[in-house]
């Protein structure tokens, strides 16, 4: 029997697929009926991939996928895949999967490799990796024109930005706006500047939540890893669960306004560059109740244990539990604390209204 047919097959592959004139007219023609779109094994994209449909009350789900394949992404600042509703209704059942996805640089201003729209709800991608782009993954919801809240997106097995790369982002995940319910399952976020930025006007639900997974690392001494704040007042939600490894530069996280944050395991962290001065976690001072909640974590920055905690704000709630604390956290304001069977260095500032128990290394009060 010939292996002339097998070899043909292998040969088209393997072949590398340059602006592939049809992708986003198959996408489109999958929206009516539903199905699955191939992406080539290596494909060149020089315009945004639209994982876009119509909107629809039960729309049939549509899937774009790869080989796994390779995307090289020439879109410049716009982004390479853009997944939500051609209309404005919203779109449901629209899933990448098994893609990697690689740009044309950090200094590409407004270069990304994925954008949700905010009529993208309910979406999912899986085993995808990015590398090289000014924002990894970017989530929109506006308020402008109406108040379109992007709900749902659910993500799973994600890296981006490799540790130490130089294909790192500036910004792996930027949660923007007008966002509730989105969750990453299995993740692992690197990034120069911020592995995680939530800010813009706040909603309603929980705007993210991020579950077993590493952050390591970012470069940038002194700008926050994960930046959570609102800008109109209204409360915005972060949930970090199972962090393996958070290893990234000082501040760790800092909560600005009307941000309502849990911590809930952190197996080790560090400071890879070892930076002093900068505290790890911080509460800003917005005098708008922000809250940080952290448990069952190994909570350590720098070598030698200090400015590991700063609370700034008389308005802000700070609960610390079973955690092994290696540094000092510091109650600059008068704000409302409680550190309950932790193991802990040091505690001080105004500690009026903070109540601790059960720790080891640190008095009852």
């Amino acid at each position: 029997m010939s292996n002339k047919p097998i070899a043909i097959l292998l040969a088209l592959l393997a072949a590398t697929s340059t602006a592939h004139a049809t992708l986003n007219d198959d996408i489109a023609a999958a929206c009516a009926g539903g199905g699955s779109v191939t992406v080539p094994l290596n494909y060149v994209a020089t315009t945004t991939i639209n994982l876009t449909c119509p909107g629809a009350i039960e729309p049939p789900p549509v899937l774009l996928q790869g080989m796994p394949s390779k995307i090289t992404c020439q879109t410049g600042a716009a982004p390479c895949i853009l997944i939500g509703s051609t209309t404005s209704t919203q779109r449901t059942n629209l899933a990448l999967r098994d893609v990697y996805i690689y740009g044309p640089g950090r200094t590409v201003a407004g270069s990304e490799a994925i954008r949700f729209s905010p009529t993208a709800d309910y979406s999912s991608v899986s085993d995808v990796r990015i590398d090289n782009f000014d924002k990894g993954i970017h989530f929109i919801g506006t308020t402008t024109p109406v108040n379109d809240l992007l709900v749902g997106p659910h993500l799973r097995n994600i890296v981006i930005g490799e540790s130490n790369s130089p294909a790192r982002m500036n910004v792996a995940v930027h949660l923007d706006g007008h966002v509730a319910n989105v969750s990453f399952n299995q993740f692992h976020l690197s990034a120069y500047q911020r592995v995680i930025l939530s800010d813009g006007p706040g909603g309603t639900g929980a705007d993210a939540t991020f579950i077993d997974g590493g952050l390591n690392t970012t470069a940038t001494s002194g700008t926050a890893a994960v930046y959570i704040s609102s800008s109109d007042g209204a409360g915005r939600i972060l949930n970090l669960t199972q962090i393996q490894d958070w290893e990234t530069r000082t501040p760790y996280i800092e909560v600005g306004s009307a941000s309502y944050v849990t911590i809930s395991g952190i197996g080790f962290s560090g400071d890879p560059s070892q930076t002093p001065g900068y505290a790890a976690f911080r509460i800003l001072n917005t005098g708008t109740g922000s809250r940080l909640s952290i448990s069952d974590a190994w909570m350590w920055a720098e070598s030698n244990g200090l400015n590991l905690v700063s609370v700034e704000d008389a308005t802000a709630i700070l609960k610390i539990s079973n955690s092994h604390i290696q540094g000092v956290v510091n109650f600059s304001a008068a704000a409302k604390g409680a550190l309950v069977g932790n193991s802990c260095y040091m505690v001080t500032g105004t500690l009026t209204n903070v109540r601790m128990s059960a720790n080891t290394g640190c008095a009852d009060r």
